[in-house]
């Protein structure tokens, strides 16, 4: 990887790695960030107007820390990205860094597996019941580990989920009648 990543003459500024897999994680949990460093490879001055995440799933993706934007001189600047997957299955996003020298815009394929947390375990108890005109309304309390998905539905047609059909960790499901 260094040969073919660092040591392009071909470019001005070089952008390294170009592909981060973050693996598989539990959704809604954070990896620890990775870093992207990028290169002037000429001593040639450039001038870094944005670094910014694009893609299908770039939600998932997050830029935790950056020393590029505004860098003016050699010999390198840095971004960290973090994964934090929202739902299981692939996710993928690109890191785009934009500059002023030939080449602009440069980017890095991201990509990471979101999986449900292994050994979940749920309470649910009930919050609050009340009987209004306006029908019951109830509000159970669901309490599992980070990073474990859960669903609310209901089975019977009279009673809808008004708010938190659908989570992960703690959270509130209200329905009402």
């Amino acid at each position: 990887m260094f040969a073919g990543s660092i040591c392009n003459l071909g470019s001005d500024l070089v952008v390294a790695p170009q592909r981060i897999d973050f693996g598989s994680q539990p959704i809604n949990v954070s990896t620890a960030p990775m870093a992207i460093a990028a290169t002037w490879t000429k001593n040639a001055p450039a001038g870094v107007s944005a670094v910014s995440l694009g893609g299908a799933n770039a939600g998932d993706f997050s830029i935790s820390g950056n020393t590029c934007p505004g860098t003016q001189a050699p010999p390198s600047c840095a971004v960290e990205v973090s994964f934090r997957p929202t739902a299981t299955g692939s996710s993928s996003a690109m890191l785009t860094i934009s500059h002023s020298l030939p080449g602009s815009p440069q980017t890095v394929t991201l990509g990471g597996t979101g999986r449900a947390a292994a050994g979940c375990l749920y309470n649910i108890s009930a919050v609050r019941n009340n009987f209004d005109a306006g029908g019951e309304r109830a509000s159970l309390s669901v309490t599992a580990q980070a990073g474990c998905p859960w669903t609310a539905s209901s089975n019977a047609s009279w009673i809808g989920i008004t708010s938190g059909r659908a989570g992960s960790g703690n959270g509130t499901v209200v329905s009402q009648g």
